[in-house]
């Protein structure tokens, strides 16, 4: 994906689990708070990800990879999500958080963006086919 001249580890952490730019925002948040849990509808609030339904793929998708972890609030009656307590998930949360530090930090963000709006768009087009099918 990247081939900047990443550790090879990082490399494919950004092209397999954090491999857009909602994803690597997400871990960003939460690195830099690592005491705070939140449903789909605050991450989709506090980082200004439009859609919800994104906002909960992106979640899921992290803690499948281990970065998040996912449980229920009876409190507020939703899931919630919050950085994993595995101590070599913090450190990978900590080796991709110090990728603003890289000269390739640009690079890094733009290939992360570019995939974000791929996927958006291609989730616009499947929207717009399933209400032409269905209309």
């Amino acid at each position: 994906m990247l081939s900047l001249g990443l550790d090879p580890d990082l490399e494919q952490v950004l092209e397999r689990d954090v491999d857009d730019l909602a994803r690597y925002n997400i871990v960003r948040y939460l690195h830099d708070r690592p005491w705070e849990r939140g449903s789909v509808s605050h991450f989709s609030e506090q980082l200004g990800l439009r859609s919800l339904e994104r906002t909960q793929e992106a979640l899921d998708g992290l803690v499948r990879c281990g970065l998040l972890t996912k449980s229920w609030s009876h409190e507020t009656g939703e899931e919630e999500f919050g950085l994993s307590e595995d101590p070599a998930m913090r450190l990978l949360a900590d080796r991709l958080c110090s990728l603003d530090r890289s000269p390739f930090y640009g690079d890094i963000v733009e290939r992360l963006a570019a995939r974000s709006l791929r996927r958006a768009r291609k989730a616009q087009q499947a929207a717009g086919a399933a209400r032409r099918g269905t209309g």
